[in-house]
């Protein structure tokens, strides 16, 4: 141990080596890469964007059915408050049978949090009437409901 030759510098490694290593980072980075972007929860398609996925009839059907809806209280057959319920029924199923969400058993806090923006405001609309006492019927805000719950399903 007493030379003063016996001490030599680090010792370096052969390019192929570092090529490798660098290789192997950029595959590992690219796995994890395409798990993260496969895995990724599959996002709503904003209303309004692109072709409909309605069942054949859906959309008719549920345009029907607030037609109904609206009739029915014009004519004082139900009240608005009922009217406002079945509004809400009827938004939530058409949620259900086009995004295939589970709308109609979602709280407007679920739908706030996971559902489109849209719905989430149309149930936020027809709530308080919804579940307002018979002596304050609703009535005014009605056809404000209905408009935008036909909004939502002709945009769907």
């Amino acid at each position: 141990m007493g030379g003063t030759g016996s001490l030599r510098g680090p010792v370096g490694y052969d390019g192929p080596w570092l090529w490798v290593a660098v290789a192997a980072l950029a595959v590992t980075a690219l796995y994890y890469a395409v798990v993260l972007w496969l895995g990724r929860p599959e996002r709503e398609r904003p209303a309004g964007a692109g072709p409909s996925r309605a069942p054949a009839g859906a959309r008719r059907t549920h345009l029907d059915r607030l037609a109904e809806v609206e009739r029915a209280v014009a004519s004082g057959t139900i009240s608005a408050r009922e009217g406002h319920q079945q509004v809400s029924e009827t938004a939530r199923s058409y949620a259900a049978a086009v995004a295939g969400l589970p709308a109609p058993r979602m709280t407007l806090a679920d739908l706030r949090r996971e559902g489109p923006a849209d719905l989430a405001d149309l149930v936020a609309l027809v709530y308080p009437p919804e579940f307002a006492p018979e002596e304050q019927p609703g009535r005014d805000g009605f056809p404000e409901a209905v408009r935008r719950a036909r909004e939502l399903v002709e945009r769907w």
